[in-house]
């Protein structure tokens, strides 16, 4: 059962993927139930930040399997991060679109380059910081799929 949900998440990943290239700064990002589509860059909600810049494809949105989607590109710049090591309950891919970094994955540190994939499971702390000298952009889809028991909410912090 596990297996199967990774994969449903290897193709949502993979259809999600065509959606990367241009800015506009008034679109927002889609929620609710999303039907079929191509979603343009032209209309991902643009997030700016001291760690560089975010283009919000999808916030919670649902689909036919999943809930709580997340789809984003993220351009960080050097010596940056999205945000904190953190951890919560939906599911994640990372996709390393150009530059390099550092992937924190449960206390442990390894590098990152153009062209990884990282999969979270629920509840595993996870990061990545810009070490390169070049801006940094992946691309990350993030859900929960529907109709299954997540684990278990661990004691303690979440990073965020």
């Amino acid at each position: 059962m596990k297996f199967r949900f990774r994969i449903t998440g290897v193709f949502y990943l993979i259809g999600c993927i065509s959606l990367l290239f241009s800015t506009d700064t008034t679109a927002q990002a889609k929620s609710g139930t999303l039907q079929t589509q191509i979603m343009h860059q032209s209309d991902a909600q643009v997030l700016n930040n001291s760690w560089g810049q975010m283009l919000l494809y999808t916030d919670k949105a649902e689909s036919y399997g999943t809930k709580d989607g997340l789809v984003a590109l993220a351009h960080v710049l050097p010596g940056k991060s999205a945000h904190p090591e953190h951890r919560h309950a939906m599911e994640e891919y990372l996709y390393l679109v150009r530059g390099e970094g550092e992937w924190r994955l449960d206390g442990k540190k390894s590098r990152a380059k153009a062209g990884d994939v990282l999969y979270i499971d629920p509840w595993k702390f996870h990061g990545l910081v810009n070490t390169g000298k070049d801006t940094l952009t992946f691309f990350v889809v993030r859900y929960t799929a529907k109709n299954i028991k997540l684990p278990a909410e661990p004691e303690g912090s979440h990073g965020q």
